[in-house]
């Protein structure tokens, strides 16, 4: 078992390397507003939100593996009007410029998280109504991957839309567990994030 791990984790390190070595062919465009709004560093814009308990996901500069990806399978995941947005590395079509997300135990609503994605291109995108994904073979060994996490969403009436931007509330359900999903989309931007749904009240929840 350890020998197949060493080899995963080493695998996956030449990954990481290759990845950051690769140069971007498209070069991102700023726009004013977004600058403004998020000064540039998601990191930072990011760790505004109002919740505490972060789940770090690096230490002393190594990379902590979490089932994140298994809690929430639709963390991050847009598609556009042609498909899925895939965030690919050493590839000149990549459409993603930077994506960040932190995540949360928080003691007052439970696990939760804030996700930011900068386009390259101002683009719409959408949820799907179902996302899957396999377990994690490296917190659950090779059978993991034979576990697939779903999770279902639904439209709340919560939904806006403006000539620059817009906005939208969703019903989550994964893993036996609701939750409520905001989305909002300006332009280059994506910000998106998820809280635990109190007692199945919409209202509640939005307002607490």
């Amino acid at each position: 078992m350890r020998t197949w791990i060493n080899s995963l984790c080493g695998f996956m390190l030449l990954f990481v390397l290759a990845a950051c070595n690769s140069e971007k062919t498209e070069k991102f465009v700023w726009e004013k507003e977004i600058a403004q709004l998020t000064g540039k560093n998601l990191d930072k814009w990011l760790r505004q939100a109002p919740f505490s308990n972060e789940l770090k996901q690096t230490d002393e500069n190594k990379l902590v593996f979490t089932n994140a990806e298994q809690v929430f399978p639709f963390m991050a995941r847009y598609k556009n009007a042609v498909g899925e947005l895939r965030e690919t590395y050493n590839d000149p079509e990549n459409p993603v410029y930077q994506k960040k997300t932190v995540l949360y135990q928080d003691p007052e609503w439970g696990d939760l998280f804030v996700n930011a994605t900068f386009l390259y291109d101002d683009q719409e995108v959408f949820l799907d109504r179902s996302y899957s994904t396999p377990g994690n073979v490296i917190l659950g060994g090779p059978d993991a991957a034979m576990d697939i996490h779903r999770a279902t969403l639904s439209e709340t009436a919560v939904f806006a839309r403006t000539s620059d931007h817009k906005t939208g509330i969703y019903w989550v359900r994964t893993s036996g567990k609701d939750y409520l999903l905001g989305l909002y989309q300006k332009g280059r931007l994506i910000f998106e994030t998820v809280i635990p749904l109190r007692a199945t009240d919409t209202l509640a929840t939005l307002f607490s």
